[in-house]
């Protein structure tokens, strides 16, 4: 049985291919399916800068546009295009201030890169998610992670959903929702503990 990962790519490569069809309909999606993940993902590189991550989100769909037939489905669709944010970013930082968060993120992106390559299941801390004082680093995490890990975590620890419930929505087995759960947590705590033991000398200790 195919994983929730597989699925997903098999339904972006066929969206790749309705849109280099000319069908308006799957353009829409795109937009719809990627928009507030890659958003976020702008947003705390650019260091909270709402008009400069809208013009970098859009800078990036049109360059993804120009480039679709480039891709090739080997990586997430969200991961390709935050791969052509990154440049429109790098661009974009030289003359806007930076902060200290996004100075993380531009610092240990090829870190995280590698956290999401090589997971093992872990727990979710979850008092970190309940601290004020780490929200914007909660936020940072989060937009670093791939859609599929973003929904499982937001269903889980958000609205409050079981593992059954999740894997219904996904008409998906529960074990691989359980797994795939699994990584989301330990790509979430490698990432946020990265992030957080330079932010403020360990999330343990703030």
């Amino acid at each position: 049985m195919a994983s929730v990962a597989e699925k997903d790519r098999n339904q972006e490569r066929a969206l790749v291919e309705a849109i280099l069809a000319g069908d308006r309909t799957a353009l829409d999606s795109l937009h719809t399916r990627t928009a507030q993940p890659l958003y976020r993902f702008v947003y705390f590189r650019l260091g909270g800068s709402v008009p400069d991550t809208e013009e970098v989100v859009q800078e990036t769909y049109l360059s993804a546009l120009e480039g679709l037939h480039r891709f090739e489905g080997r990586s997430a669709l969200q991961t390709w295009l935050q791969g052509i944010a990154k440049h429109h970013i790098s661009r974009r930082r030289r003359s806007v201030s930076r902060e200290r968060i996004s100075d993380l993120l531009d610092e240990f992106d090829s870190e995280i890169d590698r956290i999401l390559g090589d997971l093992s299941a872990g727990e979710l801390p979850q008092e970190i998610l309940e601290r004020e004082e780490t929200e914007d680093l909660v936020g940072a995490t989060m937009a670093s992670l791939p859609p599929h890990y973003q929904d499982l975590l937001r269903e889980k620890y958000v609205e409050s959903l079981s593992v059954e419930e999740m894997a219904r929505r996904r008409t998906g087995s529960l074990k691989a929702v359980e797994s795939t759960l699994g990584r989301a947590r330990s790509a979430f705590q490698k990432t946020f503990e990265l992030l957080a033991g330079k932010f403020r000398g360990g999330w343990g200790h703030a």
